[in-house]
């Protein structure tokens, strides 16, 4: 068996203002009802979109506090010479 027969790769796509394709709202439901099965909590397909609502943000910010501090290619060529 490959891992094409044992997984399912669904890319998922966030953006900070917008809604789910088709796909990955069904692929997220799908995946909060399975997690439901497995804890027996019914709120876990909220839980689970709550988690991702939280997370874009913050890994935004990382992305722009990253870009911020880049070193440019002089500073880069600066620290190469030494």
């Amino acid at each position: 068996m490959g891992l094409i027969d044992l997984y399912i790769f669904q890319p998922i796509a966030v953006e900070s203002h917008g809604e789910f394709s088709s796909s990955t709202q069904s692929f997220l439901t799908t995946l909060g009802e399975g997690l439901t099965g497995t804890s027996d909590n019914l709120r876990e397909t909220s839980y689970l979109l709550k988690r991702l609502s939280v997370i874009t943000p913050r890994f935004s910010s990382v992305l722009i506090q990253e870009r911020l501090f880049l070193p440019t290619n002089n500073q880069v060529s600066i620290h190469a010479n030494f």
